[in-house]
């Protein structure tokens, strides 16, 4: 959608035209009120100063009681123009004579009729209406000036007496405030509209114009003789055409060089790539032999201590949540340092990876692992496997060892045996896998300690193994 457009000069004569706006009209105000103030002082010093004009008149018409004298005193003040009635009273206060404008003893505003009686106001006075009030003492002074007082007279005064006395210094203020706003207005129009208004609108249309063809080739000429701010714009807007046109050329040269280094170095990123992914697929490869080298027995080839103790704590906690039961091996081939002091140990290392391989080879399921416990004790985790079906698993394996015939001519049985023990158990809440090789350990060790060459089954309530006499070998 298109926004909306407005001029500059438009929008700064406004403000500054409606600022002085404000300006007078707050200005005005304080002069109209100013002005108001001194006319009401003025008032009512002119009437204090009545006390002394027609006080003594009062006063000797009401000791003398000359009603005709007093009357013609009142209606000579109601003439001025700085009252709307008088009121005269005795001394308890009764009425003696009034004429205009006056209030009763409850502040009612009251009217005076020719003959001096009070009537109420039937119609609404309107604006400036309320009245001001000024009571003087009524003081006679006889032959020998001793004063005595013979009642009082009120005078009444209201804003009108006053705005009519000040509507002329209004118009005055007010016509001079209109004036000069209008001859301003004329004044800033003109102004703002040849020196600002039409430069601006000419160099807009010279900016719309321009578009990548002509860039730089035109040049804005401002119609003004005099040189100011918007000269110097323009020789600068003439100057960024300029240069700009000659960084296009300059960037349409550098275009066509970037274009040829990007496809050079498109090539180059894919032959990169092409390394990056060859070194990448060789590092995936070393990193898997390391793993491997990491876990693996350096002797037999098969799991390390370390890569046992991982897969028990896996398959232990794996037990746990299923409720599962899990099976552990310990295997010690027998009399093995009689076999390496009889054979030499190179012997006895070509044994261990036999028995290994033996090991791999009986116990091939998945998720089963095997691994070399430590010299010639030897592991096996056989996971979800009950107590029958490990005793199976550990009794082929030793009917295997038993097959092969391994000479050991250090040993009673004549051939390399293996003594086996086997724990089974699901695992309870606060008990850890080392519970479970324990009781593997510990029946290991019942298997050599009745005879070597056999398979042991863990009773499955030990749950702390006893502690047996260490066999030899």
């Amino acid at each position: 959608m298109k926004s909306k457009t407005t001029s500059i000069a438009g929008r700064l004569f406004r403000i500054i035209f409606g600022s002085y706006i404000a300006f007078t009209l707050v200005v005005t105000s304080v002069q109209l009120v100013a002005e108001y103030r001194h006319t009401e002082a003025r008032v009512n010093e002119e009437i204090q100063a009545l006390r002394q004009t027609f006080g003594p008149g009062i006063a000797d018409a009401m000791w003398r009681f000359q009603d005709g004298v007093l009357r013609g005193i009142l209606i000579g003040m109601k003439e001025l123009p700085i009252l709307v009635g008088v009121k005269v009273e005795d001394e308890s206060g009764r009425l003696v004579h009034a004429v205009g404008t006056v209030m009763d003893k409850d502040g009612h505003k009251m009217r005076a009729d020719p003959a001096g009686r009070l009537s109420g106001f039937t119609e609404d006075e309107g604006m400036f209406s309320t009245l001001y009030v000024q009571e003087f003492p009524a003081i006679y002074t006889d032959e020998n000036g001793r004063q005595r007082k013979v009642g009082s007279w009120t005078v009444y005064s209201n804003q009108r007496v006053i705005v009519h006395q000040v509507q002329f210094g209004f118009f005055l203020i007010a016509l001079s405030a209109i004036l000069k706003t209008v001859v301003l207005w004329f004044i800033f129009l003109f102004v703002v509209q040849r020196w600002l208004g039409t430069p601006l609108t000419q160099l807009s249309n010279f900016v719309r114009e321009l578009n990548i063809d002509n860039l730089g080739e035109r040049v804005f000429v401002l119609k003004d003789r005099a040189r100011h701010e918007l000269h110097f714009l323009a020789d600068a807007l003439n100057n960024m055409a300029h240069k700009l046109r000659q960084s296009i050329e300059q960037n349409a040269t550098l275009y066509q060089v970037l274009q040829r280094e990007q496809t050079a170095l498109r090539v180059l990123n894919e032959t990169l790539e092409q390394r990056v992914e060859e070194r990448t697929a060789e590092l995936q490869k070393a990193n898997l032999r390391l793993e491997a080298l990491s876990t693996s027995d350096g002797l037999t080839g098969i799991a390390n201590r370390r890569r046992f103790d991982d897969a028990l704590a896996s398959e232990w906690q794996r037990a746990a949540r299923t409720t599962q039961p899990l099976a552990l091996a310990m295997l010690d081939l027998d009399w093995f340092k009689n076999y390496n002091d009889h054979y030499g140990h190179q012997a006895g290392d070509d044994c261990l990876r036999t028995f290994a391989h033996l090991l791999e080879t009986n116990v091939r399921r998945t998720g089963d692992v095997v691994a070399r416990y430590g010299g010639e004790e030897f592991t096996f985790i056989a996971p979800a496997t009950d107590a029958p079906h490990a005793l199976s698993m550990a009794q082929t394996l030793c009917d295997a060892l038993a097959k092969l015939a391994l000479p050991h001519q250090a040993s009673p049985f004549g051939i390399v045996t293996v003594s086996i023990g086997v724990a089974v158990m699901v695992p309870q809440e606060g008990e850890t896998a080392d519970v479970l090789v324990k009781m593997a350990d510990e029946a290991m060790y019942r298997a050599k300690v009745q005879g070597r060459n056999r398979v042991v089954l863990s009773a499955a309530e030990v749950r702390q193994p006893q502690i047996l006499p260490t066999p030899q070998g």
